[in-house]
């Protein structure tokens, strides 16, 4: 029996209390909106399946919830700088409650991860990311 995906990706998903981690893992997982949902007390875990080219991967998600309950609001331009000082994937905005563009920024983020593994810069035994949630 062959096993039907040649990479499992893990993202953790971690920011402050009430911002929107588990509506995004849930709009990913189960393209569905939690319009009320009930804080994360510990860990929640998601799972999706994505093709890119010629393979499979999945990607397990884990939500973090978070006793702080800060509220910032990020500008587009804050959230590009950010994402270019750091290095990141690129800049895409998503939304959990209308669904924009979830898919294509985990879609975009497992692409880059792999291609980086393939040009051996990532040891594949080894790799970890993390997401820093929210942008909003």
């Amino acid at each position: 029996m062959s096993v039907p995906w040649s990479y499992v990706l893990k993202f953790v998903l971690v920011g402050d209390a009430a911002v929107g981690k588990t509506s995004l893992l849930v709009r990913l997982t189960d393209q569905r909106f939690l319009q009320n949902p009930d804080p994360t007390l510990g860990v929640e875990f998601g799972s999706k399946l994505i093709q890119l080219e010629d393979m499979n991967e999945t990607v397990d998600l884990c939500e973090e919830g978070s006793a702080s309950a800060k509220k910032r609001e990020v500008t587009a331009e804050e959230a590009q700088q950010f994402a270019k000082d750091n290095d990141m994937v690129d800049y895409i905005e998503a939304s959990a409650k209308t669904g924009q563009n979830v898919d294509e920024a985990f879609t975009r983020a497992s692409r880059s991860i792999l291609e980086k593994i393939k040009a051996g810069l990532f040891d594949d035994k080894k790799v970890a990311v993390l997401l820093q949630y929210p942008i909003t």
